[in-house]
């Protein structure tokens, strides 16, 4: 499974996971989804279109960040 972000430069792959990743890595992919989340990005699973607000290593759908809408 893996997380991604939609920027101007298209899709960028923040994060990579499988059943075997270590337990150390699977720690920092949350700290980095929490991260993100409190930039004001939202996560959202590609195929379902559900809303995700914290990261579960046991998920089985890939995950897209969108950043947050600035007015101007």
């Amino acid at each position: 499974m893996h997380i991604e972000v939609m920027s101007r430069k298209g899709h960028e792959v923040l994060a990579e996971w499988h059943p075997q990743t270590p337990a150390a890595e699977l720690r920092a992919i949350g700290t980095q989804f929490a991260a993100w989340r409190r930039k004001g990005y939202r996560a959202f699973g590609v195929v379902s279109g559900q809303p995700v607000d914290r990261f579960d290593p046991q998920l089985v759908e890939d995950l897209v960040f969108i950043a947050p809408v600035v007015g101007g």
